[in-house]
């Protein structure tokens, strides 16, 4: 195992490759295995997440043991003396596990001076211990991580096997030319914790009676980052569209259910994305972030769920108060 990391995951670009690949392919597993079972770990993108991560096996146990921590406080503590609704009950394990994945990322950073491509993958991981903490109040801990014990070894497989033939075909030339060095990890992380906060406090909090949405628990934050990345903005507005068109000629005829819908989504616009990127980098030598570019892929597909779902009138609104104070606190942190 040290001999591939060494070999293998020290090259960066073969890393990059490694991690959107087998994000993609735990989307397809997590599709099949709801499809068969209606079982869902971590939400759509758990198996995903956890298979792109299961390079740093440290991060895989650190992630499910703040999940299962979550877990513990809400139903040993909060419900022995609350009985909240459903959605706040979700509420209070997406904000524990933002909390320790936080404190997690500042250890790593300050602590034990991880190298900054161990740490890309924490922009997603800030919500994915909630969406296992939420699997874990519904399914119970045996019928969600069970599962997790092959699906996302399976997925991590599948994702290795290609990253090894792309690179064996192909190089790593496209990672290349494709990605380089993304910005300030911290910041990303503090921008994502902010949005989920600020979403929570939009759609579960005092703002809930308007009915908000806002496009997803990290967008907000992400269409802040993207102000900065004018590649990224335009990727992400112009997908956002192609992506809630395809839903809305496809879902009118076949109509499925929310967890088939984004899914679905989510793996049309990974592959939009990722060709859309490329065609951009191949005749106007753009470049995009390695390893925080694979929230960008699937960000069209969380805001385009929203939109579906909700309708414009519920989602718009609630995505500008968001982003409005994102744009806040964002201004706070670089004035830090």
């Amino acid at each position: 195992m040290n001999a591939l990391y060494k070999d293998f995951f020290s090259n960066t670009e073969f890393t990059a490759a490694y991690i959107h690949l087998s994000f993609f392919c735990g989307l397809i597993v997590a599709y099949f295995y709801f499809r068969n079972k209606q079982i869902v770990i971590g939400g759509s993108l758990g198996i995903g997440y956890l298979a792109a991560s299961l390079y740093m096996p440290w991060k895989v146990a650190f992630t499910i043991l703040v999940a299962f921590i979550a877990h513990t406080i809400i139903r040993y503590g909060v419900l022995k003396i609350w009985l909240p609704r459903p959605r706040v009950i979700f509420a209070i394990g997406l904000l524990v596990g933002v909390f320790l994945e936080i404190i997690w990322h500042l250890v790593n950073t300050f602590i034990l001076e991880s190298k900054p491509e161990d740490l890309g993958l924490a922009v997603i991981g800030v919500v994915i211990p909630g969406m296992l903490c939420n699997s874990f109040m519904k399914q119970g801990l045996g019928k969600t991580l069970l599962p997790a014990l092959w699906l996302v070894p399976l997925s991590a497989a599948a994702g290795l096997m290609l990253a090894f033939l792309s690179q064996a075909w192909l190089g790593t030339e496209i990672e290349e030319e494709l990605f380089e060095s993304g910005g300030d990890n911290t910041s990303f992380i503090l921008m994502a914790a902010a949005s989920v906060c600020i979403a929570l406090f939009i759609q579960e909090g005092p703002l809930k009676r308007l009915g908000w949405r806002t496009g997803g628990y990290v967008s907000a934050g992400f269409l802040a980052v993207a102000v900065f990345n004018i590649n990224y903005l335009w990727v992400l507005l112009f997908s956002t569209a192609v992506v809630y068109t395809a839903g809305r000629i496809f879902f009118s005829g076949v109509p499925l259910f929310g967890k088939h819908r984004f899914l679905l989504l989510c793996l049309f616009s990974f592959t939009f994305v990722t060709l859309s990127e490329y065609v951009l980098m191949r005749y106007f030598n753009v470049h995009f972030y390695r390893l925080e570019n694979l929230v960008f892929c699937i960000l069209p597909a969380v805001i385009a769920n929203d939109l579906l779902h909700h309708g414009f009138k519920r989602t718009l609104p609630g995505m500008a108060a968001a982003s409005g104070s994102i744009a806040a606190v964002a201004s706070v942190i670089a004035m830090a």
